[in-house]
């Protein structure tokens, strides 16, 4: 399994970033052409949204996987390494739970939109794809979730060195 989303999160992150590179040189020819030469590129919020969606939700299982994510641990740091392995666990299950009901809803409302089509407002572009790829992440992320909490719950079993 740990192949599998080291494999995906590469894929992401590989397209995540193409896809800001684009963005921002998107965003810099439409400020060029608003300031410059008076005429900026219609559309652009249009393509930014949808660009933002391939950009965040393609790079959140790397984040999960990598430990990238805010933590707080105010409270936990005052437990003992096993405790704290056990609190992770458990925040890291319940995590992928609520990524794996998001992934299904948006996988649903996906459905619903391919067969009654929306579009965004200016250049008329299909939201369809995009809530696709925003279920698809969240189900990989779901993924990740659960493979870092039985990392965690390994540690906390004392199968794993602890770090």
């Amino acid at each position: 399994m740990k192949k599998i989303i080291a494999y995906w999160n590469r894929i992401g992150i590989w397209i995540s970033g193409t896809v800001m590179i684009a963005m921002m040189l998107l965003t810099s020819l439409d400020v060029l052409g608003r300031y410059v030469f008076k005429h900026p590129i219609s559309g652009t919020a249009d393509i930014t949204e949808v660009m933002m969606v391939v950009i965040v939700f393609l790079a959140l299982s790397d984040t999960a996987s990598s430990g990238g994510h805010i933590s707080v641990e105010v409270v936990t740091s005052q437990l003992s390494r096993r405790k704290q392995h056990f609190m992770k666990m458990v925040t890291l299950f319940f995590s992928g739970l609520i990524s794996a009901v998001l992934a299904w809803r948006l996988g649903s409302n996906a459905l619903y939109t391919l067969n009654n089509p929306e579009y965004t407002d200016v250049l008329a572009l299909p939201i369809a794809p995009f809530l696709c790829i925003s279920a698809a992440g969240c189900g990989m992320l779901a993924v990740a979730f659960v493979g870092v909490a039985c990392d965690s719950l390994l540690k906390f079993l004392g199968r794993q060195e602890m770090h």
